[in-house]
């Protein structure tokens, strides 16, 4: 499985690899064109649920192949991959691709007209969290009241 995170402050994006529990393997490694194909270059940590991750950056704007080197004998793909390619030796390369998406969107709204008659684009703004309803019948924390409505009935 593959998580991507575009940063905004590099030009780079930060793919996170995963390879499930089902898999059963002593080592990983991922192994692709980020690394030249060196089988120890890039070692995968195992997880709580016995799968594996790393999280590597990437140049964005790319496309790269790689495979899942197993106990140092067993190739598997990331069956969630971007795409797939053959490769020489019989079978597919998986494949990511950091070509941006609605995460490298800038933090703007729809562009909108100014006073003016031009365009200016504006910047979001977070909501501010709402207060939870107290539900009828009860009292909110520090409340001076006694009696909640309920009972004075």
């Amino acid at each position: 499985m593959l998580k991507k995170q575009y940063l905004k402050t590099k030009s780079v994006c930060k793919v996170t690899f995963s390879l499930p529990a089902a898999v059963q393997g002593e080592t990983v490694y991922l192994v692709g064109d980020f690394n030249n194909w060196d089988e120890k270059a890039t070692p995968m940590k195992r997880q709580k649920d016995g799968g594996f991750n790393v999280a590597i950056d990437l140049d964005k704007e790319r496309e790269f192949q790689f495979r899942y080197l197993v106990n140092a004998s067993e190739w598997h793909n990331d069956w969630e991959a971007d795409k797939y390619v053959p490769n020489p030796f019989s079978g597919d390369n998986s494949v990511v691709i950091t070509v941006g998406g609605e995460e490298d969107a800038p933090d703007v709204t729809p562009v909108e007209a100014s006073v003016d008659g031009a365009a200016e684009a504006k910047p979001k703004r977070a909501a501010s969290p709402k207060k939870p309803a107290t539900p009828k019948g009860e009292t909110t924390k520090g409340s001076s009241k006694t009696k909640t409505k309920s009972e004075s009935s």
